[in-house]
């Protein structure tokens, strides 16, 4: 079955695929530079696999499912950002020498199907190559959350918790990261989490983020990354491939410093982590640098 389901306007669906690199990991898989993608989505009957494409202003499904329940496509809707309302944040780029932003209709950062998955890839981000994060995601999706016919889904909070440390170290290649991954989903299962609680509007960002920071393995990188997730920009979410490519863009000779960062966005305001990554991630269309990784999902299977 085909349907369409349309965005907010203006929608540009290639600037979410490739707003960072989620679209590389399982279970989503790149099929084009277009950004036609395949998912494999949870329900609550089973699992089903979608391969989404561009459409007017939305995106067109397709998938071998007799039909698809409002459960599913409200999931849709939050993965591929279809509600985000960014007409005052392009205002505030074009008033701020931005205009390729809206151009480009950048700034709908792609989401996993659920806040824990998004949250614990953010943690397998860090301190390490792109390569090993892809490494250990995948190998969750392969250890842990295979469906049936071999459908790769992104594990549930009871299968992590099944596994002890060893297994995370041996078989997903998490490193210190490894003791983090059971704990935090039995906090998530025993209710001392509750990242959905997360998407509140009306809750503090500050108080957002300090539970996350509470969080086994979250830092302050993980948890202003994980905010923009969840649309609060009021952070930077800096890593050194950020302030390296910051020096890199400004012609500096030295890394700049994190307050040097904070002066230079502050103008931003509450859009300054948005601003920041948007700005980090410009030359990814001019050089469309999405080409190895179709290159390297077209030898894989999902």
């Amino acid at each position: 079955m085909k349907l369409t389901v349309k965005a907010s306007s203006p929608y540009d669906f290639r600037s979410v695929v490739f707003s960072h690199g989620w679209s590389d990991l399982l279970p989503f898989k790149v099929l084009n530079e277009q950004g036609k993608i395949r998912v494999t989505v949870r329900t609550k009957e089973n699992a089903v696999v979608l391969q989404v494409s561009d459409f007017a202003d939305g995106i067109q499904v397709e998938t071998d499912a007799k039909k698809l329940n409002s459960d599913t496509i409200s999931t849709l809707r939050r993965m591929f950002r279809l509600d985000d309302d960014l007409s005052d944040f392009y205002q505030h780029v074009e008033i701020n020498s931005r205009n390729w932003i809206v151009q480009r209709r950048m700034g709908r950062l792609l989401r996993s199907q659920t806040i824990f998955e998004d949250l614990v890839k953010l943690i397998l981000t860090t301190n390490c190559s792109w390569s090993l994060t892809r490494v250990m995601t995948d190998s969750l999706s392969k250890y842990l959350g295979s469906g049936e016919l071999g459908m790769r889904l992104f594990p549930t909070p009871e299968a992590i918790v099944s596994k002890p440390e060893s297994f995370f170290r041996q078989k997903i290649r998490a490193g210190y990261r490894s003791p983090h991954l059971p704990l935090l989903a039995k906090m998530v299962l025993e209710g001392k989490l509750i990242p959905e609680s997360w998407e509140d509007p009306s809750r503090p960002t500050e108080v957002v983020r300090k539970e996350i920071l509470s969080v086994p393995g979250a830092g302050p990188y993980v948890a202003d990354n994980l905010l923009k997730f969840l649309g609060r920009y009021d952070y930077l979410g800096l890593d050194s491939w950020a302030r390296g490519k910051l020096k890199e863009l400004w012609g500096m000779k030295k890394i700049p410093s994190d307050k040097t960062i904070e002066r230079r966005y502050k103008i931003h305001r509450k859009y300054k982590g948005l601003v920041l990554w948007c700005d980090l991630t410009k030359d990814w269309f001019e050089r469309n640098e999405f080409e190895a990784w179709i290159r390297r999902n077209q030898n894989e299977n999902h």
